[in-house]
């Protein structure tokens, strides 16, 4: 099976049935005696040598065919492990087709309360079946030689390496080999996919939500899987925060954002070869004022964000560059021609707006360091890391 064609199997079988779901309670003709269903709205095709994967993002009262990505990776351990490509003492060592894996937490030995204060919520409350492997090692799941296809629904891996813990909420997830025949896949699939069904618990692909503050940690969830896949391009989380627009406006404390638009230089472009500025986001401000935000890589494969002692502390190039790209934002703004064109355009109102470069996570955030390296930017850039803008996501929500 091609890549091609495996992407284009699984977003035509998935699409039909969740639409099926979606379409019968939007009607009327099955109701949820509480709560509601919440559906993906991004699926990330991955490449990686042996396989191919598909793994549904996003959270959404409404169901809409889904917007594919793709990324490549090295090796499957490697994404569902998020670390390094390390097999040892899997907790299931598949090598055969058609695996199942539903609701359950998939584990180490780990602290839950470090867990927690990470990522804001206790995930033993929301997957009280859970098996733990008490050996230390690797990835949870190993694939053998004749291994051909899994599928994972509702499901959460901890994964630690020395004190380091990182989650991946599986809404749902599809392993399968480069050699498996399209036709096997289709098959696979189709047997997922009952409907209609008894008790929510037999649905695949949608997560059931009792209370709000359960689809705030669902949503939240979703942005830590998807900001801890390993070499995830920036573009891949700014469409998921583009498709999820109750985050933005929560996480970042604004009433309303565009994504992504382009702005064209009207005066003060040094650079002919520039035609436009294209922020990542565009935050409207209570007081009608717009703020600006970019979006670099969380770096899971660095230490610091920093670097240079106490006197001389001072971002890693990679985070200069993103604030030297906000300074050209601002500068862009700077003149008069630019935002007249920006305010009849797309209504965008900027006097002094805040400066906000969203890079770097929990493990390489050294908050101290970071506000000495800070000390050489304007007081209106703001640095955020990738946990803190989940944790703001969590706390505006259960605040509501």
């Amino acid at each position: 099976m091609e890549f091609d064609e495996f992407c284009r199997a699984h977003t035509e079988v998935w699409d039909r049935y969740l639409s099926k779901v979606y379409s019968t309670i939007a009607n009327g003709k099955a109701k949820l005696a509480e709560g509601v269903l919440l559906f993906p709205n991004m699926v990330l095709y991955t490449e990686t040598d042996d396989h191919y994967l598909a793994e549904f993002f996003g959270a959404s009262p409404k169901y809409k065919r889904m917007i594919p990505r793709r990324h490549k990776e090295l090796s499957t351990l490697r994404y569902l492990y998020q670390f390094a490509d390390m097999e040892g003492n899997p907790l299931f060592a598949m090598n055969a087709r058609n695996w199942l894996l539903k609701s359950l937490l998939l584990s180490r030995d780990i602290d839950i309360n470090r867990v927690k204060e990470r990522f804001g919520f206790n995930p033993y409350e929301d997957y009280p079946t859970r098996l733990r492997m008490t050996k230390e090692g690797g990835c949870l799941l190993s694939f053998g030689p004749e291994f051909q296809s899994c599928y994972l629904d509702n499901c959460l891996l901890v994964n630690t390496y020395e004190q380091i813990y990182r989650i991946k909420p599986i809404l749902n997830l599809t392993v399968v080999s480069k050699a498996f025949a399209t036709s096997d896949f289709i098959e696979d699939m189709k047997s997922k996919h009952v409907w209609p069904v008894q008790n929510t618990q037999e649905l695949v692909g949608a997560s059931y939500c009792p209370n709000r503050s359960a689809s705030a940690r669902i949503l939240a969830g979703q942005f830590a899987d998807l900001f801890l896949v390993p070499s995830l391009e920036e573009r891949n989380i700014g469409k998921f925060l583009h498709k999820n627009p109750d985050f933005v406006r929560q996480a970042l404390d604004c009433v309303d954002f565009l994504y992504e638009q382009r702005l064209e230089w009207q005066e003060g472009n040094l650079d002919s070869d520039q035609k436009y500025i294209q922020p990542d986001l565009l935050l409207k401000r209570a007081d009608g004022y717009w703020d600006i935000c970019d979006l670099k890589r969380p770096m899971l494969d660095k230490t610091k964000v920093t670097k240079g002692q106490q006197s001389r502390r001072r971002f890693i190039d990679y985070i200069q560059e993103g604030v030297a790209q906000l300074a050209n934002y601002e500068h862009y703004f700077g003149f008069q021609a630019n935002s007249a064109y920006a305010r009849k355009r797309y209504g965008v109102l900027v006097a002094i707006p805040r400066l906000i470069l969203v890079v770097g996570n929990y493990e390489n955030v050294d908050i101290s360091e970071v506000r000495e390296a800070a000390r050489m930017l304007k007081p209106n850039y703001a640095i955020i890391d990738y946990d803190t803008l989940n944790a703001s996501f969590l706390f505006h929500a259960s605040s509501r």
